[in-house]
């Protein structure tokens, strides 16, 4: 028995883990992010990676006969970052592979689970298995393109589901959070970056833009930079600051304080550059 694995271009059979390995290996190569695992039961969608550890596949192996002991993990591997503040950037199908796994770590992580407005399917049973969810929709355009699809017109996301998005962030801020949209490559790597932003930075771009980003130089991602302004700027909303330093735009309660030149004075706890209160 095969598992076939298809693609726009070709299409592949596997009856053993060194067929898996091989045919894995190109496809990555290729720039593959996600391929469909097919078997007489159902579609089984898995992450691309150099290594051959994931599960479902394994499993599958294992039912037809094949020794997969020394490629045995207990968790899943995603082409993806993994820092402190994010666990993974992921597409929608790799989110679905996590719950549909009970995967017990998603049951501490927090989810913002972005779809198109006219995509259909309802993944509700997938998002119960996160801690807390944020189901937001709109499409991945940076600017309004003048077309309808599936009722619904093409524009950006707009301050309204920015706002949502922002207090969502901010509300979970000593979580761990989990992001997926159609492809996990635009839409939430600009999340991404604004969860960094908020969460890291207190808002401040300027702040953010002086420290590496694991998203900007990470392989797979092409952030939206207009979801990252959008929710970043409604930030601002969301907190209510008192200040906002002129010098590197952070916003802010209370300054730092210090003496200069035998007068107290405060400064910019992001830039310390000197603030009236």
């Amino acid at each position: 028995m095969n598992i076939n694995i298809k693609t726009k271009e070709k299409e592949y059979f596997i009856s053993s883990i060194e067929d898996l390995k091989e045919v894995k290996e190109m496809l990555y190569n290729d720039g593959y992010h996600l391929s469909t695992f097919r078997n007489k039961k159902n579609n089984i969608y898995t992450p691309l990676s150099n290594e051959t550890n994931d599960k479902s596949i394994l499993d599958y192996l294992e039912e037809i006969g094949v020794d997969t002991t020394e490629y045995k993990r207990d968790d899943f591997h995603f082409t993806s970052i993994n820092n402190d503040l994010i666990e993974a950037i992921v597409s929608k199908e790799e989110m679905k592979m996590m719950a549909e796994h009970e995967n017990k770590k998603s049951k501490d992580l927090v989810l913002i689970s972005i779809q198109d407005p006219d995509d259909k399917e309802d993944i509700s049973p997938y998002q119960k298995q996160f801690k807390r969810v944020l189901p937001i929709r709109f499409f991945d355009v940076e600017d309004d393109i003048g077309v309808k699809s599936g009722g619904f017109d093409v524009v950006p996301l707009n301050d309204e589901e920015a706002k949502k998005v922002a207090d969502f962030i901010y509300e979970n801020k000593d979580e761990k959070f989990f992001i997926h949209c159609a492809a996990g490559m635009s839409r939430s790597a600009g999340v991404g970056m604004a969860v960094d932003c908020i969460i890291n930075h207190n808002g401040s771009k300027y702040s953010a833009s002086q420290y590496p980003s694991d998203i900007k130089n990470h392989h797979r991602y092409s952030p939206n930079y207009v979801v990252y302004d959008k929710i970043v700027e409604n930030f601002k909303n969301v907190k209510n600051f008192k200040f906002r330093c002129s010098s590197c735009d952070a916003s802010f309660n209370k300054g730092v304080k210090g003496v200069k030149e035998g007068r107290e004075v405060f400064s910019c706890p992001v830039c310390f550059a000197e603030v009236k209160e």
